[in-house]
């Protein structure tokens, strides 16, 4: 399945990511300039503007992102803020022609416990590929990857990528 993510600049340092899903619904981001504010709006098929808007904090908006991402978050009680059980960096690799991972099937490139493939960005567009059996990692694609810090590296040399 694609997974069709388009960003638009706004005034300022200012973004706005959109997402849209399989039923025309839309997802939209904005992430507001340097000090990390971000507004999270769901808006239904055929609507113009958004059913719901909320503020997240950029402690919040890590926290649902990884929960989203299937990262795990231990030692949350109610009333009390997530705590990640060990920090996880977000970065994007670009794998080099000779990468070993070439070809294979997205779902097969997770390294165990490291880390984890969260999409496939191709030919220098907005637009992501989401783990899909039928689109394989070739030459120049760009995997956006969750990774403890400390294995960073070791991440990037397995797959191949810069």
């Amino acid at each position: 399945m694609d997974v069709h993510l388009h960003e638009h600049p706004l005034p300022g340092k200012d973004r706005s990511y959109e997402l849209l899903l399989p039923d025309r619904a839309r997802v939209t981001l904005i992430v507001r300039g340097p000090d990390g504010r971000r507004e999270l709006a769901a808006t239904a098929p055929d609507r113009d503007s958004p059913d719901f808007t909320l503020a997240l904090s950029e402690a919040q908006a890590v926290t649902l992102g990884m929960l989203l991402s299937g990262l795990v978050v231990t030692g949350h009680d109610a009333g009390e803020p997530a705590v990640l059980d060990q920090p996880v960096q977000v970065v994007t690799l670009e794998l080099t022609a000779d990468s070993p991972v070439l070809g294979r099937i997205p779902d097969g490139l997770d390294d165990e416990e490291r880390a984890r493939v969260l999409a496939v960005i191709r030919d220098d567009t907005p637009e992501l590929v989401e783990s899909d059996p039928s689109r394989v990692p070739e030459a120049g694609d760009r995997l956006v990857v969750a990774a403890r810090p400390e294995e960073l590296e070791a991440v990037r040399r397995r797959l191949g990528a810069r």
